[in-house]
């Protein structure tokens, strides 16, 4: 509730904060808007940070723009706009996916045109495929057709595949992008040599493949996850078990249940296998047969 010195601080920030880091300013601008200086607002405006933000950071230039374009700073945003689409670094895919982005929501469209020249899709590295599918669903909205098949094409072949949530997003934008032959190549790779070690994460790969159409590497990533998968987090088995027949891939769980049941997960097993309680009355011998009646004998006194 101190106004005055809401006042003061907003006079002294627009007149002599520096221009030059873009997330800093979207933030004072954004801080001055909700605090009604519309005078600090303006005062900071005169001061052309759009021309003086530097491009280093594509998200934080993304930010700035939508700040701009929300404080109806229009030139300021014409003038970022030309700046970021010839001079933005494209090394980070999520800024620059961000980037063309905030672009197109400005309207810049001879900005996004100069960007899209620029071929951030030679520059992505296919390393993050949560990052590459961010950047292939940008240039698919931009109209960059030629760009996605492109990248496309290498994501398929090179996508690192340790971060399965990761490659399990990139699936998704392939099928998004119309990429089939890169859907075959991605899920060959992924059902092929993907890590088993978090059964939950092999559960999401499972249901993008499953919805990418991919039957095959579905049968194969099912096979090795019933036969090799961790169990030694009960609810990503857990999670795993629902989604092998939700993928259509029935015939795994069995397996995976009987693994899961000689691991001390019998609770699990008679979930998934209800029809075998009755079999296993008395529990389960480790070699998976079930066990005999047994009775308590009072020891000899």
């Amino acid at each position: 509730g101190a106004g005055d010195a809401v006042t003061t601080l907003a006079t002294r920030a627009a007149a002599h904060a520096s221009p030059d880091n873009p997330r800093a300013v979207a933030l004072l601008l954004e801080m001055l808007r909700e605090a009604g200086a519309g005078d600090a607002v303006t005062a900071l405006l005169a001061r052309d940070p759009a021309s003086h933000a530097s491009l280093d950071n594509p998200r934080a230039v993304a930010l700035l723009l939508r700040t701009l374009r929300e404080a109806g700073a229009g030139d300021a945003v014409t003038t970022l706009a030309t700046r970021a689409a010839a001079h933005a670094s494209l090394d980070d895919t999520v800024g620059v996916a961000s980037l063309l982005r905030a672009l197109r929501e400005a309207g810049a469209g001879d900005a996004v045109t100069t960007l899209l020249a620029r071929d951030p899709a030679a520059h992505a590295s296919p390393d993050d495929p949560q990052a590459v599918a961010l950047l292939l669903r940008a240039l698919g909205h931009a109209g960059a057709s030629d760009a996605v098949t492109t990248l496309a094409t290498r994501a398929a072949a090179h996508a690192s595949l340790d971060y399965l949530g990761g490659v399990a997003e990139l699936l998704g934008a392939l099928r998004e992008a119309g990429a089939g032959d890169a859907v075959t190549t991605l899920a060959t790779r992924a059902a092929a040599h993907a890590s088993l070690g978090d059964p939950q994460a092999v559960a999401e790969l499972l249901g993008a493949l499953g919805q990418a159409g991919a039957g095959d590497a579905v049968t194969t990533l099912a096979t090795r996850a019933a036969a090799h998968a961790s169990l030694d987090y009960l609810g990503g088995v857990a999670e795993l078990l629902r989604a092998l027949p939700e993928a259509g891939a029935g015939d795994a769980v069995s397996a995976l249940a009987d693994r899961a049941a000689n691991a001390g997960m019998f609770d699990l097993f008679l979930r998934v296998c209800p029809d075998e309680a009755a079999r296993h009355r008395f529990g389960r011998e480790p070699d998976g047969t079930p066990s005999q009646t047994w009775k308590w004998l009072k020891p000899a006194s």
